[in-house]
């Protein structure tokens, strides 16, 4: 299953996920008002950045809305 965000905060938000790139750097999202995310994976929807804004409302998941 593929995880997609939102960010209903409002202003823009970035953030950090626990995957590396090839290089070894760490990934992250940027996101701009009422703007949904790519496609994260499992790992990436679970990163503690992510979880954090899903508890403090600043991400909404759409998840079902777009795997529909």
């Amino acid at each position: 299953m593929k995880y997609y965000v939102k960010n209903r905060a409002h202003t823009m938000g970035c953030y950090n996920l626990s995957s590396k790139n090839e290089k070894g750097g760490r990934l992250s999202i940027v996101l701009a008002r009422n703007e949904v995310s790519r496609a994260l994976t499992q790992e990436e929807f679970n990163s503690p950045e992510v979880q954090k804004g899903l508890k403090k409302r600043s991400l909404l998941n759409v998840s079902k809305k777009m795997n529909a």
